[in-house]
C-alpha cells in the first residue's frame, strides 16, 4: 500500500495520477540496477506527496493534471538519464547499443512526424483565420474604381 491509497475524510476518490506517474517511472527504470532503480522510485514518491501536500496546503484543485503534465515534460529527461544509467552498468551496455540503434532512429521519425501534422495544424489555422478577415471587393467595385477586370 503506497502513501497515495488513503485520503483525508471529505476529499474525493477520483482516480489518482500518482499511480500513472510511478507506472512510468516503473517502466523507464527496468532494468536497471535494483538499488537505483528503487531510490529512483522513492525519490519520486516523496516529489508526489510534497506536490500533492502543498497543493492541499493552497487549496489548489488540479493537481492530478499537473502531476501528468510534469511527467510528460520531464519524459526527455527520464529517458536521458536512463541512457546514463545503463551506460554506467558495463553489464548493461548491449542494452544502449540496441536502444541507440533502433530507438533513436524511430524517436527521430517520430519526432519528424509529429513537427510536421503540428506545422500542417497550424498552417490550417493561419488560413482558416485569414479566410474569414479576408475582404475581396466585388466586380462592380473594382469597375468603379477604374480597375481593368479581364484581360
Amino acid at each position: 500500500m503506497t502513501a497515495f491509497a488513503s485520503r483525508a475524510p471529505g476529499h474525493s476518490r477520483r482516480p489518482s495520477a500518482e499511480p500513472w506517474v510511478l507506472r512510468w517511472a516503473r517502466w523507464y527504470t527496468r532494468d536497471l540496477d535494483q538499488q537505483v532503480r528503487q531510490d529512483r522510485l522513492d525519490e519520486l514518491t516523496s516529489d508526489l506527496w510534497e506536490q500533492r501536500s502543498a497543493a492541499r496546503r493552497r487549496g489548489a484543485s488540479g493537481v492530478g493534471a499537473a502531476m501528468i503534465g510534469r511527467a510528460a515534460r520531464g519524459a526527455p529527461g527520464d529517458l536521458a538519464w536512463r541512457h546514463d544509467e545503463l551506460r554506467a552498468d558495463p553489464a548493461l551496455r548491449g542494452i544502449v547499443r540496441g536502444w541507440t540503434r533502433s530507438g533513436l532512429l524511430a524517436a527521430t521519425y517520430l519526432i519528424a512526424a509529429m513537427t510536421l501534422i503540428f506545422a500542417a495544424l497550424v498552417w490550417a489555422r493561419v488560413l482558416s483565420a485569414a479566410a474569414h478577415h479576408l475582404y475581396l471587393p466585388s466586380a462592380t467595385t473594382l469597375t468603379s474604381l477604374g480597375v481593368a477586370v479581364g484581360a
